[in-house]
């Protein structure tokens, strides 16, 4: 390159041209415009203008032109010559120039100077003056260019340069037949310069102010142009936010909807966009299909460099939701391209919403995922295309496995199942709150959604909605919005369970809503509207049951005999009048003593309407939407003071443990049980909170158990499972402790271990399995110290009459181990082989494993006269075979 080509070059862009090679597009443009100089020098204008028409290497000498035009930044004569000449070869050349325009936008606009992007809105001013035809297409060429710009300034005084050109020609842009493709790029491009400028530090700093009142005359003027966007139209109008020019675009379309093309803001949520392809600058949408169709296992090396290229500029959450909404509507055929293909789509999808800012621009992100699914409208039949990537990027979420933590990994652990519910969780609760004067048909909407991903997904459809990694209350939330594609959990109840809470979501929208005009009200009400009236009819249906309540209590009031009934009415009087615990305790405590003392004999029957007296004067303890575990799980000072409590003190620790008071007692635990059945899982957090004479306290459950015709087993698993439904929390709290000191009763339950994989969330569920996997570890890595304290433990009861004993140790690992059995006291113990090794996978049969067979001592080692010694006898295969009792140490085996 000689040195008259290099100081053209460094007239377009700033290159080193020792250690750089410009791009191939701006050397044409450098010899375009030495060949076009060599032809031209010395003639008049008219020869110019002849040799420019002339076929002959047309379109070289058309780029020369150009090349003059961009770097004539400081020589407005030589712009002006250029301009006649151009209008000098009519409206063909400029057609041609236009298409070098936008060559220029498209190819160079990240190399060249600002001085050229300058020139180059100055000739596009200049078409649009002369109105020439098609200058709408440079126009809108030049709106695509800054919505991928990561140079902000740059940005902004582009957008103020066009905006200018527009509104000083607004006849030009009013006249215009049809420029949908315009108004599609100006508000797109536009609306997320408005959200991504800072806030205005001065008076001068007015860009938002112009830009808001910009997009305010795009909409207005070209109205039935903004029906070719769709739901995306609404996109814009709910990323612009509460303000006063979009209030009016909000209001004119609520009332006058048939000057947008449309019946409503529902014909509009239906719509889709049309122009999908507009979305992006030529540069990004390139890198993203090609992300698409070669990314493969680079994918993310690919995602890092697009991050820092484009995704870093104060935009670039506005770029991500760009990107997201033009992956949702890229047409891809399976029957051309390789499933590697849409696996690329839905991880790209998955890397532009999990790596943002957790928040509202992450939230802003998951609402461009599911946009199509608030307005799939079965009678669309385009709404349905794509209409299952958003549920496939849950389900990548779901089998996405996290790598070792790393500053630098893109994959956090936060970004698998985590996410997955998030996004369920969001398309949930967005229903109702993403514009709610048109609530009920979005809801409709995701269900015909749903379906189709559900013909479309086929059995991959169940693996995402019932896998095991969805949390309950996400379930929930699923059911409630989608109760015909997501099945209930099966029960295992054996009373009538209690009626599930119906979680309403009142959260508000961060988007705020249209104004809603009467008009409107009357065709779609509100969901504020629908909160209040089912509100309404909830304080009216507990009303209800509590009118209900206070007849069954005067009904069985009346019924009560003698003494027992005068009590009942004071202690009736004395909750009514008393507001503290303690008073209410007291008075408990006297109606409890004269059941106990009574000197008349209650019969069955009395007792049991004094139990249903008691549970309708004190309630119950369990409230609504409100877990009895306290925040802080290890603070129960405050837990235990409801007289329900007192109680089941007195229950399990009855006066001077008077057995005929036991038994009354537990008559009435039973009877009150059959009223309210949440009392004995009461009852289990009681045991587990207090934990004091946790034996004595258990049996007295069982007793209850068998006074109320039910298996231990048959009531734990009722109990647990109508506490999985009114407190979540609670149920996680009481599992560990039912199934340790319930064990027996538990293994031999089908039904308990079904209600714990029927109502384990994941993260429940992971913090239950834990205690066990991290046992799993220790015996894999020959840490055999725990069984054997556990062995030893044993041991020290081995005096039980015929009991015996069994330790199994079984390496379930790839490498060999070793194993050792600690004693604790020798002189009664003692194993030999101390310590052995197992191959690995190698198992310990229960036959042929290590037994400890204690048998009763004789009445002389019973008394301390001698001592008994037990030893193991080894085998060749490095297990312990048995293990045999001696009573003269002398005597064990020799190895």
């Amino acid at each position: 390159m000689n040195e008259q080509q290099s100081r053209r070059v460094q007239k377009l862009m700033k290159v080193n041209m020792k250690s750089e090679h410009p791009p191939e597009l701006i050397i044409k443009f450098v010899n375009d415009s030495i060949m076009l100089d060599s032809r031209i020098n010395g003639m008049s204008d008219k020869e110019v203008i002849d040799v420019l028409i002339a076929k002959e290497e047309h379109e070289a000498k058309s780029v020369g032109v150009m090349f003059h035009i961009l770097t004539c930044g400081e020589n407005q004569e030589l712009f002006s010559r250029m301009i006649r000449y151009i209008n000098g070869g009519g409206v063909d050349y400029w057609h041609t120039i236009l298409c070098n325009m936008n060559m220029a936008l498209f190819e160079l606009w990240t190399f060249i100077h600002w001085t050229c992007k300058e020139q180059l809105m100055r000739l596009i001013r200049e078409g649009v003056r002369q109105n020439v035809k098609q200058i709408e297409n440079v126009v809108m060429s030049a709106f695509r260019t800054t919505i991928s710009s990561s140079d902000f300034v740059t940005k902004t005084r582009i957008l103020n340069y066009l905006s200018s050109i527009i509104r000083e020609h607004d006849m030009w842009f009013k006249s215009q037949k049809s420029c949908s493709a315009l108004v599609s790029t100006i508000l797109t491009s536009v609306s997320h310069a408005i959200v991504s400028s800072p806030a205005p530090l001065t008076k001068d700093d007015v860009f938002r102010e112009n830009m808001t009142n910009f997009v305010h005359f795009v909409i207005k003027t070209r109205k039935p142009d903004c029906a070719t966007l769709g739901r995306d139209f609404l996109l814009i109008l709910i990323k612009l936010g509460k303000l006063p020019q979009i209030e009016d675009i909000w209001k004119d379309l609520a009332q006058n909807p048939s000057s947008y093309g449309v019946s409503g803001i529902a014909d509009y949520m239906s719509k889709p966009n049309m122009l999908q392809q507009l979305r992006l600058s030529v540069e990004l949408m390139r890198r993203i299909e090609f992300m698409v169709h070669h990314g493969g296992k680079n994918l993310q090396i690919y995602f890092s460099w697009l991050t820092n290229k484009f995704l870093r500029s104060n935009d670039g959450v506005g770029v991500r939701a760009e990107c997201v909404r033009f992956l949702m509507s890229m047409q891809l055929d399976p029957a051309k391209l390789p499933a590697i293909v849409f696996e690329n789509r839905v991880q790209l999808l998955h890397l532009l919403i999990a790596t943002c800012q957790p928040g509202p621009d992450q939230q802003w992100l998951k609402l461009c995922l599911f946009l199509d699914w608030f307005g799939c409208d079965e009678r669309t039949p385009m709404n349905f295309n794509n209409i299952d990537v958003p549920l496939n990027v849950i389900r990548h979420s779901l089998f996405l496995q996290a790598p070792p933590p790393h500053q630098s990994s893109l994959i956090q652990g936060s970004h698998c199942s985590h996410f997955a519910n998030s996004l369920l969780e969001f398309v949930c609760k967005s229903v109702d709150v993403i514009l709610p004067i048109i609530a009920p048909q979005i809801r409709k909407n995701v269900n015909n959604a749903m379906r189709g991903c559900r013909d479309r997904m086929q059995h991959n459809f169940s693996q995402i909605l019932d896998n095991h990694k969805i949390d309950r209350r996400v379930t929930d939330l699923l059911r409630s919005v989608f109760p015909d594609l997501v099945r209930n959990s099966s029960s295992v109840l054996t009373t009538a369970p209690a009626k599930q809470k119906k979680r309403i979501v009142e959260e508000k929208s961060t988007v705020p809503p249209p104004q809603e005009t009467d008009e409107a009200v009357r065709v779609l009400p509100s969901t504020e509207k629908n909160l209040e009236k089912k509100n309404e009819k909830a304080r009216i249906r507990k009303e209800k049951e509590q009118d209900e309540n206070e007849n069954d209590l005067n009904t069985s009031m009346k019924l009560l005999k003698g003494e027992l009934k005068e009590k009942m009415e004071v202690f009736r009087n004395q909750w009514k009048e008393s507001d503290e615990n303690a008073d209410k305790c007291e008075a408990l405590e006297n109606i409890l003593n004269t059941i106990l003392n009574s000197d008349e004999n209650l019969d069955d029957t009395q007792q049991e309407l004094a139990a249903q007296c008691l549970l309708g004067i004190m309630g119950s303890v369990v409230v609504d939407e409100k877990s009895l575990l306290p925040e802080n799980e290890k603070d129960f000072s405050d837990s235990f003071t409801h007289p329900i409590y007192y109680f089941l003190r007195i229950l399990c620790y009855p006066p001077d443990d008077d057995d005929s008071a036991s038994e009354i007692m537990t008559n009435l635990m039973s009877a009150m049980r059959e009223k309210d059945s949440t009392l004995t899982y009461v009852f289990l957090y009681f045991i587990k909170g207090t934990g004091t004479r946790l034996k004595d306290c258990i049996e007295c459950y069982r007793e209850v158990a068998r006074v109320s015709d039910r298996g231990v087993d048959e009531m734990l698993a009722s109990d647990l499972q109508m506490c999985a439904i009114n407190d979540s929390r609670l149920f996680a709290y009481l599992l560990p402790f039912v199934f340790s000191h319930f064990e027996e009763d538990v293994m031999q339950s089908p039904e308990l271990l079904q209600t714990l994989c029927s109502n384990l969330d994941a993260v429940q569920l992971r913090s239950f399995v834990s205690d066990v996997i991290r046992c799993s570890h220790m015996v894999e890595s020959g840490a055999c110290q725990s069984i054997g304290n556990a062995a030893s433990d044993r041991v020290q009861r081995a005096y039980d009459d015929k009991h015996t004993y069994h330790i199994k140790v079984i390496n379930s690992s790839a490498r060999r181990i070793g194993y050792g059995i600690k004693t604790t006291n020798m002189k009664r113990l003692g194993v030999d082989p101390l310590r052995g090794v197992l191959d690995p996978k190698e198992a310990v049969s229960p036959s042929s494993g290590p037994t400890l067979r204690m048998e009763p001592p004789s009445s002389s080692v019973a008394s301390g006269s001698s001592e008994t010694v037990w030893c193991a006898e080894r085998e060749p295969s490095n297990r312990v075979q048995s293990i045999t009792r001696h009573r003269d140490p002398d005597k064990l085996p020799k190895q």
